[in-house]
């Protein structure tokens, strides 16, 4: 494995921590910080951008969802993998989870064999199609507005805007499948949903600095 592979795992529990440090360890990762309290979590999720971030759900200052949802605010870290850790994931846990942009969740007691599967597949996943699609678009949008071709820009952000697979249909599906009590399904949906929803919003961004450039406020 790479020793490039960064891994910060934040815990309070330092036995669990201890543990999930191992199982990092065995699967031939070496970069590894572990950091016991999500205040210390925050400090580093500052100083440095993780490969993948695995912490505590609940946290006496800082939840691991409030920590996610800085993470993902994060221009650099939005699509880190980040994996949250509970003893007992409820509905409620699943959907607020999957809302924040999670990667994927683990229950205590932790087992190797998930983990292992779980950091693999995200790791070396390959963006969907319907994501790598609305990605071009944004990028070819953006390469248009800085050309300054400002009409033919923003008829490829409204087509971005406008297409057929919005966040909120992927949003819908975490639901379904989390009150199926598919969890793991729910959050496929939901990380699709969370990052066609970061695109969205650039592409509102940049369809704003188009209109302005044409006199339209």
């Amino acid at each position: 494995m790479s020793t490039e592979t960064f891994f910060l795992l934040i815990s309070e529990n330092p036995g669990e921590l201890k543990r999930l440090n191992t199982i990092i360890r065995n699967m031939g990762y070496s970069n590894i910080q572990a950091v016991v309290g999500s205040d210390r979590g925050w400090i580093a999720l500052q100083s440095k951008t993780p490969s993948c971030i695995i912490a505590d759900y609940e946290m006496e200052d800082i939840s691991g969802l409030a920590l996610m949802k800085i993470a993902r605010s994060k221009k650099e870290q939005a699509s880190v993998p980040f994996f949250l850790i509970d003893p007992a994931f409820t509905k409620i846990k699943v959907i607020k989870a999957g809302q924040a942009g999670v990667t994927g969740l683990f229950v205590i007691p932790l087992n190797a064999s998930a983990i292992n599967s779980q950091i693999m597949k995200a790791l070396s996943r390959k963006p969907d199609p319907v994501i790598a699609q609305s990605q071009n678009k944004l990028k070819k949008g953006q390469q248009l507005l800085e050309q300054g071709k400002y009409e033919e820009a923003l008829e490829i952000f409204n087509s971005l805007v406008t297409q057929k697979d919005k966040p909120e249909y992927y949003f819908n599906i975490g639901f379904i499948k989390t009150n199926q009590g598919k969890y793991g399904e729910a959050i496929d949906a939901f990380s699709k949903a969370t990052q066609l929803d970061r695109l969205f919003a650039r592409a509102y961004e940049e369809m704003a600095k188009a209109y302005r450039a044409l006199g339209n406020t």
